[in-house]
């Protein structure tokens, strides 16, 4: 295939030796474009609209503004921007085609450090192509390179250095901080201690420290846990709650007895006396003090205590005086 003269476009050809696998596709591409319409025309720059470089590549509008921008900052493409009337118009873009500095200089450098080859004249009837180095030439004429690494040193020596060397430092032992005893069986550092004082505080630590030292007496020592502080976090802060819930519970118990106690005493008491001056009595059910009247035509409701409110004595003194009982 010949190609028609004045039908192709110069194009450097450090564009493809050293460009093409250093750009994107995107930026390939728009430099190609770029090359087509500046080398193809013959001219040094042009301007150029960034719809022609989409129509020209087939690239989105938002592709070319990106691959111009990293042309750009590559210093490979010059663009140049234009108003007119204080409106932006079509920008003029030159290219700056040609291979970093430092590249450059890199190839100068592999370029100088190539060794020239040289025979080497030891050898019998002329010798094989070797690279220059220290060699050390035998009787036989075998060229053998000289080994730097190697140390030969005699048995002497080497005993001698083993035993000057220096033992190695042992490790520095940090012994463990120290336990005092707190209760029977509870053991807890003082660190440990002040934060169970700042968590819980004094009183509520010694009630801790009391309970897990029950809970010792009655476990076998073998389920014993190392750490009392960790056991303390983990459980027994946990039971003591349980505990102090279940004593509440009984004493609310033993409050509601002593509550239908009471008012079993005080309708017995007023029933047989003023109740009926009154036309007024009360009578105890299952949970509750019920005070009522007796008046045929009195529409006055009946008043109820439950035996488990709090103050339930004080209460009944206060209904016994509205009904005119006390």
């Amino acid at each position: 295939m010949t190609i028609e003269p004045n039908n192709y476009t110069a194009i450097p050809n450090v564009v493809f030796d050293y460009w093409m696998n250093r750009l994107s596709h995107t930026e390939f591409k728009t430099l190609c474009t770029l090359c087509r319409k500046i080398f193809g025309w013959h001219k040094t720059s042009d301007f150029i609209s960034v719809r022609q470089l989409t129509k020209a590549t087939g690239m989105a509008k938002q592709s070319i503004i990106s691959s111009l921008k990293n042309l750009e900052e590559r210093g490979l493409v010059m663009m140049i921007k234009r108003e007119r009337n204080g409106c932006p118009i079509t920008n003029e873009y030159r290219l700056n085609i040609e291979k970093p500095l430092d590249e450059k200089y890199q190839d100068a450098l592999d370029q100088e450090d190539q060794r020239t080859e040289f025979v080497c004249p030891n050898f019998v009837g002329g010798g094989p192509t070797i690279r220059p180095g220290v060699v050390q030439p035998l009787d036989q004429g075998v060229v053998q390179p000289l080994d730097h690494q190697k140390k030969d040193y005699p048995k002497e020596r080497l005993t001698k250095e083993r035993e000057g060397a220096s033992a190695p430092k042992p490790p520095i032992s940090v012994s463990p901080p120290q336990k005092i005893p707190r209760n029977l069986h509870i053991h807890t550092t003082d660190v440990e201690h002040e934060k169970l004082l700042n968590s819980f505080g004094e009183d509520r630590v010694k009630s801790l420290y009391e309970l897990l030292s029950e809970w010792k007496m009655d476990t076998p020592k073998s389920k014993w846990k190392k750490s009392d502080y960790r056991s303390i976090l983990r459980w027994v802060n946990d039971a003591l709650n349980d505990r102090e819930l279940k004593k509440k519970k009984q004493e609310n118990l033993d409050a509601q007895e002593s509550n239908v106690d009471h008012a079993q005493r005080i309708a017995e008491e007023f029933n047989a006396v003023r109740g009926p001056q009154r036309q007024v009595q009360l009578t105890t059910t299952q949970d509750s003090l019920v005070i009522y009247t007796t008046h045929p035509t009195s529409t006055r409701k009946p008043f109820t205590i439950k035996f488990k409110e709090n103050a339930f004595q004080e209460q009944v003194h206060s209904a016994l005086r509205k009904w005119g009982l006390l």
